[in-house]
């Protein structure tokens, strides 16, 4: 009864597993094929929605990957890949949806809050307070 429990405890981080190496392989239709099987399973698993989110960011469909990691940090507000990822998609979408500006500075705002001192959230986070600065001088907030 133990190892049948132990087994259903570990099914999600295999899963995950392998859909990552999916990912990482370029095999989309594996991860899709994958992740529908595991949400299917798990549909409040914020590490499967955060991949998921990485397989429409990877065919370019940003809006459905911006909304499967703005759900992952719902679920799991620790959970650092998925705010990282959600400030890339927000960042990504920003020349075409005013609203992605200000959820790439509060993600990346997020990063730095987990991992004080992450070199990306820095280095993503300083250009965006300054293209905010720039468009209202007057506001000392992005300062």
């Amino acid at each position: 009864m133990l190892y049948l429990l132990l087994f259903l405890l570990a099914a999600p981080h295999q899963n995950l597993l392998a859909i990552q190496d999916a990912l990482q392989a370029g095999d989309l239709a594996t991860a899709s094929r994958l992740i529908d099987q595991s949400i299917r399973q798990y549909p409040n698993d914020a590490g499967l929605l955060n991949l998921r989110g990485v397989l429409h960011a990877q065919r370019q469909e940003l809006p459905q990957a911006r909304s499967d990691f703005a759900e992952a940090v719902r679920l799991a507000p620790d959970l650092t890949p998925a705010w990282q990822n959600l400030a890339r998609a927000c960042r990504m979408q920003a020349d075409q949806d005013s609203s992605a500006f200000s959820c790439a500075v509060k993600a990346w705002e997020q990063v730095s809050h987990l991992m004080p001192g992450d070199k990306e959230a820095i280095d993503s986070l300083r250009p965006l307070l300054e293209k905010i600065a720039s468009a209202d001088p007057k506001d000392p907030a992005p300062l």
